[in-house]
Order: C-alpha cells, then sequence, then structure tokens
C-alpha cells in the first residue's frame, strides 16, 4: 500500500506540472543537488585523474520502465516491459517472471554509482533517493557523455590510460582508433591511450547465445572475462549489461563508465540516433556533433543485424 501511495504522489505531480506548465528546478532532483553537465564531466575527470576506483553510468529507457513496474508491482505492465527490456536492451529469454530480480541487479548498481546522468523517466527520482549515495554526484542530463557538447571533456583524462572498451562494435573501434586525430581535429576528446576491447554479447530480439539460459548467465560471464583483463578504466555501451558490469569493475577496485549507445561516437562510429536521418538529414545532426563529423567517421563494420528492426529504430547502424 506504501508504495502505490507513493506511485500515486509521484504521478499525479506530473500531471499536475504538465498541466500548469510547472517546470522543475534546474538545480534540484530527487530532493539533491544537481550538476551541470559540465560540472558533472569536471567531476569524472577528478576520479579518473586520482586512480580511485569509481563508477558513472546512467539507467536506460527500457531498465527504468522494468524497475519502475515491477517495484511498484503494476502487473498490468510486466508483459510489454519485459517485451521492451528483451528487443532493444537485450535482456533474455522473455520472461515475466524474471523482473523482480532484475530489479534487484540494477538497484544494486544504482548504489555503487558515484556520478549519475539523469535520463529524465518516470519516478527515476524515486530510485535515485533510495539507491543513489548522498555523496553522488548527479548530473543533470546525460549529455554528460555526450563528449562532442562538453566545454572540456573528461575524456581528456584517459590520456596515457589502459582503456577497456567494452562493446558489440570492437572491430569498427579498433579501426577508428587508428585514425583518431581525424575524428575531432583539434581537440583532446579522443586522447591516445593504450586500448583494449571486449565484444559484448549482443542478445537484443532473437539474437541468443546458447551458451547461457539467461541474461544473468551471459551477465556473470562476461564480468568474469572482463575482470580478467589488465586495465585501468573501461568505458561501456553494450545494452543493459552496461550499467550492473560498471558496478562491478568499481566492486573490484578499478574505474568504469557506462556510456550507453553514445560510446560509439567517442570513435567516430555513427548510428541513426545522431546523422539526423530520422528527421530529414544531416543537417538534423546535434550541432555540437555536426562540426566534427567529416568523410573520417563510418558506420559500424560489423553490419546491421537483421534483428535490429526490434530496436527501436535501430539507432546505432544505418
Amino acid at each position: 500500500m506504501k508504495k502505490r501511495l507513493i506511485w500515486g504522489r509521484y504521478a499525479a505531480r506530473r500531471i499536475l506540472d504538465k498541466k500548469f506548465h510547472i517546470k522543475p528546478r534546474a538545480d534540484r532532483y530527487a530532493g539533491r543537488q544537481m550538476s551541470d553537465i559540465d560540472t558533472a564531466s569536471d567531476k569524472i575527470k577528478e576520479y579518473l585523474k586520482s586512480g580511485k576506483a569509481f563508477m558513472a553510468g546512467r539507467l536506460g529507457l527500457f531498465e527504468t520502465a522494468v524497475m519502475r513496474m515491477y517495484e511498484f508491482e503494476i502487473k498490468k505492465k510486466y508483459a510489454l516491459t519485459m517485451e521492451n527490456l528483451y528487443n532493444c536492451a537485450g535482456f533474455f529469454p522473455n520472461d515475466i517472471t524474471l523482473g523482480n530480480r532484475f530489479n534487484e541487479v540494477m538497484q544494486d548498481a544504482l548504489s555503487q554509482t558515484d556520478v549519475y546522468a539523469r535520463n529524465e523517466q518516470f519516478l527515476e527520482d524515486y530510485f535515485i533517493s533510495k539507491c543513489l549515495p548522498e555523496e553522488s554526484c548527479i548530473g543533470r542530463t546525460f549529455g554528460v557523455f555526450d563528449v562532442f557538447d562538453l566545454k572540456d571533456s573528461w575524456s581528456s583524462a584517459l590520456a596515457g590510460k589502459k582503456v577497456l572498451v567494452v562493446s558489440p562494435f570492437t572491430e569498427s573501434i579498433s579501426s577508428q582508433y587508428e585514425k583518431r586525430e581525424k575524428l575531432f581535429a583539434g581537440t583532446d576528446i579522443l586522447p591516445a591511450f593504450e586500448l583494449k576491447t571486449y565484444k559484448s554479447l549482443l542478445t537484443v530480439g532473437d539474437l541468443k547465445d546458447d551458451r547461457f539460459d539467461n541474461w544473468f548467465e551471459a551477465l556473470d560471464h562476461m564480468k568474469r572475462e572482463i575482470l580478467a583483463i589488465d586495465f585501468d578504466v573501461a568505458l561501456l555501451g553494450c545494452g543493459a549489461y552496461g550499467f550492473p558490469l560498471a558496478a562491478e569493475i568499481k566492486k573490484a577496485g578499478r574505474q568504469a563508465i557506462h556510456m550507453g549507445g553514445v560510446l560509439q561516437i567517442l570513435f567516430g562510429v555513427m548510428g541513426r540516433r545522431w546523422d539526423g536521418s530520422r528527421f530529414g538529414g544531416l543537417d538534423k545532426m546535434p550541432e555540437g556533433l555536426k562540426k566534427y563529423y567529416n568523410d573520417a567517421w563510418i558506420y559500424p563494420l560489423e553490419g546491421k543485424p537483421k534483428e535490429a528492426g526490434k530496436v527501436e529504430y535501430g539507432p546505432y547502424w544505418n
């Protein structure tokens, strides 16, 4: 009953805010101080330079939806949210009995987060209040990972480090890093470092790996393999796996940044989410990115899987 009352209070506030055009305070969220994206970027940079174990990241749209429905027992939405998580974020199997366990894993990961980038999802602030440590920094938007929009990107502090990139696009990323100086010309957005890659599982839609019965087994497998690699900091963009993997990396005493899908942009790998094609062409590309985009950029060399159409609008491919 208490959780239903909390849901009702949040829902009523959201309706009233929309009806009366009430804008939330730009400096407060979940009862806490928020930072603009450049201040949050500086905090990440500070952690990177310190060598101290930390985690930065954000909750994704589909992950938050499952957490929300299971936390508040909105059972009529279980099937829809789990199907979306299955198709778009790589969770498997599509089984509504696994939602509570997934919620627990994600809340545990949130409790490890030192710099959190807000995704502006309904009841996201509830989970922040419940799980995020009081001393953690909250970035106003997940733009803290849009390195092309930052005044002084945290990514410059990767210089000289052993950087592990966890992504399904490792071939593309390795190839692009060889021409890094052409991707963000005249900046230190993509500095010189020792690049290592780990090809994450791609289990969206009906893409599966028969070695594993479920997402939790796959997550544990990747965790063990990643922690066996020698690296200073990991950058992750691998669907629903990324946020909890980042937490496990921090628990192991190392540094992790769960960037999500925009990780590929750091290496000049374009996708429909950013290329403006959904809105009419390249002139609709985000302004901050447009000034860097050139013929050195590519779309994923790995090609588009047939299941890509189930992942929203195929945002990571062309």
